[in-house]
């Protein structure tokens, strides 16, 4: 539970503007420094100036990070002298002023150094690594938020089940290497021709899922048809001997959960490869009570 509202806490401090972001840090160092020079030289708040680079660092940018560590590297110098009786020679103001600043930035390039590597690792854990799209995990979420959509607007949800013809003879002929820039070009086809809120998916070696929001039967069929042209087309510039299957679902009203459609649209796409391969079978779905169906297109 703890967990789950600090998430939340991370995102909606996400959705602030910079300004506000960085103009909180600022205000938070001068919240520390007043407190610091209140409580006087006994006190050490040094740890304490760490959170308002910490903040800057992970939520504004290295750039912000670095000016507020900057910002708080002088305050806290112009307080450790301001608090001695007498002032240090020219050489030593410098010398303290330039390893508090050092220090305070080194700490800022760790934040964001950190907030990279886990905004990498949180991208790895959601994308094929080889193509760059939404892996299986990520497309099973996003279908089970299209499902509530269609059940809040009442709105249609197609979705394309695509399997790669001939591909083990381009990996056999010419090598896997080759296979996998198969892969890629075909991603870059489908791309495209989709619109941003399509998502495309891969679920297996040269299987892929689009999903369509909001697209009823006819468009779903365009946009199939498109698909496999652009497809075609990035296969005759790398001159690769491939097609592809596709099985389309359009739902009219939701189905039970996210296996249940991907399970009808493999099954039209084995229907397809059956038929000759390079063609699109697709089927409106209308589910009823019990689980039976269903309508074909």
């Amino acid at each position: 539970m703890k967990g789950m509202r600090t998430r939340d806490l991370t995102a909606q401090i996400r959705r602030l503007p910079l300004w506000a972001v960085v103009a909180a840090s600022f205000a938070l160092t001068a919240t520390l420094s007043a407190v610091d020079w209140i409580t006087g030289r006994d006190v050490s708040f040094l740890v304490f100036y760490l959170v308002p680079i910490g903040f800057a660092s992970w939520f504004a940018g290295s750039r912000w990070g670095i000016t507020v560590a900057l910002s708080c590297g002088l305050v806290w110098y112009l307080e450790d002298v301001m608090g001695k009786e007498s002032a240090p020679s020219i050489y030593l103001m410098v010398w303290n002023l330039a390893t508090k600043g050092i220090f305070l930035i080194v700490i800022s390039r760790l934040f964001s150094r950190l907030k990279s590597a886990m905004d990498n690792e949180a991208k790895m854990a959601r994308t094929d690594p080889l193509t760059g799209v939404a892996n299986r995990r990520v497309l099973f979420d996003i279908i089970e938020h299209e499902i509530g959509a269609m059940t809040r607007n009442r709105s249609p949800l197609s979705l394309a089940f695509i399997d790669l013809d001939n591909f083990k003879a381009v990996n056999d002929s010419i090598g896997h290497d080759a296979g996998d820039e198969v892969l890629r070009a075909v991603v870059r086809g489908m791309k495209s021709v989709l619109r941003g809120m399509d998502l495309v998916a891969r679920v297996g070696g040269d299987e892929f899922v689009v999903l369509l929001p909001d697209t009823d039967s006819f468009p779903a069929a365009e946009v199939a048809d498109r698909l496999r042209k652009a497809v075609l087309n990035e296969m005759e510039k790398g001159m690769w001997p491939c097609d592809i299957s596709i099985g389309l679902v359009t739902c009219q009203v939701p189905p039970c959960d996210p296996d249940e459609l991907l399970a009808r649209a493999d099954k039209l796409m084995y229907q397809a490869k059956k038929m000759g391969r390079g063609r699109t079978v697709h089927e409106s779905t209308a589910p009823i009570a019990g689980g039976e169906d269903r309508e074909k297109a």
